[in-house]
């Protein structure tokens, strides 16, 4: 038993075009029946964004449809109608996918290209949180030989962090080695404590300066020194500045009556 289907012809045959015409289904809207003389040679959905409804449209102006027919029909402009005309003709996929992509630059974010997003994204984030994006914009790079911005990215990376955190709880956790290392613990000196390492008093208090001592001259001024004993005071000097705590006291113990010696002698500068 035959089902009947109910046509309705929305675009006859002419003087220009003996032979294509073209019919809607009545009781199921949505479809275009195309016809060759009495012949159903296809039937495609009435869908101005869908591939096959342009390429219908496209093949129908180069067989010398009347445009304008076209265009009160299906309310294609005429420009549009010729650029997918043009790009079928001239068997360039290439060509034929960006005229059937629409107007415009050719767009970078690909579906090839998300679909490689969605495949590397979760080994990427795994490894990294701080240059995944760069990271991931270099692998596209390589492999498809087009530059995409971090903020045409953005939209996806967001998807993708939202669906792995909901997946599995992970998508806010720190990956191995992805923190910054933390700062070393301060070593301990001898300017810290008035202990020694191992944690016990020294035998003999000492104070805040003999524990951190300056590098200075025990007598003068910095540009002067005592004529004649030159020789005398920069030993000491140079002994007091690295002697810390102990050792410093024990250097001017041994050095106290050299030093009242020397307090007694007269002070010239150079």
């Amino acid at each position: 038993m035959t089902q009947e289907v109910r046509l309705q012809q929305i675009l006859g045959v002419d003087k220009r075009n003996p032979q294509f015409s073209l019919f809607r289904n009545v009781s199921a809207p949505g479809m275009v029946y195309v016809f060759y003389g009495a012949d159903l040679l296809e039937i495609v959905p009435e869908d101005k964004s869908h591939a096959q409804f342009k390429l219908l449209i496209a093949r129908l102006y180069k067989a010398s449809v009347k445009a304008k027919a076209l265009t009160d029909t299906f309310g294609v402009a005429r420009t549009t109608m010729k650029r997918w005309g043009d790009a079928l003709a001239s068997g360039d996929a290439k060509q034929l996918v960006r005229a059937l992509a629409g107007p415009g630059a050719p767009r970078k974010l690909t579906r090839e290209v998300v679909a490689f997003v969605e495949l590397r994204f979760r080994d990427i984030w795994a490894q990294t949180h701080y240059d995944y994006s760069a990271r991931m914009r270099r692998e596209i790079h390589s492999v498809f030989d087009v530059e995409i911005c971090a903020e045409t990215l953005r939209p996806l990376f967001n998807r993708l962090k939202e669906q792995l955190q909901n997946e599995t709880g992970e998508g806010g956790a720190e990956p191995p080695g992805g923190a910054p290392p933390a700062s070393e613990p301060k070593r301990a000196s001898a300017c810290d404590s008035e202990s020694d390492p191992a944690g016990e008093p020294r035998g003999r208090p000492v104070t805040a300066s003999a524990r951190c001592p300056p590098p200075a001259r025990l007598h003068g001024s910095d540009r002067g020194v005592y004529r004649g004993h030159e020789g005398s005071l920069r030993d000491p000097g140079d002994r007091l500045a690295g002697a810390p705590g102990q050792a410093l006291q024990e250097v001017l113990d041994g050095r106290a009556d050299e030093i009242r010696d020397l307090g007694d002698q007269p002070r010239v500068f150079e």
